[in-house]
């Protein structure tokens, strides 16, 4: 029974402090995102956060380089359907300044790209290929993987009939 498992150890070669931190400070970029969305959502810009364009400003050097070591992670973390970055000496009127991440601003602009039917973000790239009209470059590449890829049991081959 689960009830009597014990609980894993944790092993220290497991425990990378610089991860943690860098989770940590992502996690605290994701927060700021996340308000900036909600007051343009109140506002009637976006009603969705996938409908969302969050545009980061970092007036210092160190967050600009960590936002652009980062980059590919905040539109996934965010949950929005892109993410542009950019370092700014002052942010212009209208920006929404974090009062818990210093030194970034965030503006939220509604996306103007069609919506991908299979992941539901709005992509350039939607529409371009001719054998699926309606999914993202990114969802075309999956789906054409999946058809090569073997199913390594019958199950699997069910599966990969519904993707």
């Amino acid at each position: 029974m689960v009830i009597f498992n014990r609980w894993p150890r944790i092993e220290r070669k497991w425990i990378n402090s610089a991860l943690d931190e860098k989770m940590q400070r992502l996690s605290e970029l994701r927060d700021a995102a996340l308000k900036a969305i909600e007051n343009e959502r109140e506002k009637g810009l976006v009603h969705s956060s996938l409908e969302a364009r969050v545009h980061l400003f970092a007036q210092d050097e160190e967050l600009f380089q960590f936002l652009r070591r980062n980059f590919n992670l905040l539109a996934l973390i965010f949950i929005v359907s892109d993410v542009l970055v950019e370092k700014v000496a002052a942010f212009s009127e209208g920006t929404f300044k974090s009062p818990d991440v210093s030194h970034l601003g965030i503006r939220i602009e509604k996306i103007d790209f069609p919506k991908c039917q299979r992941c539901w973000n709005y992509r350039p790239s939607v529409g371009r290929d001719r054998g699926h009209p309606q999914l993202c470059k990114r969802c075309v590449e999956v789906l054409e993987l999946e058809k090569t890829k073997k199913p390594a049991c019958p199950g699997e081959a069910k599966r990969a009939a519904f993707l």
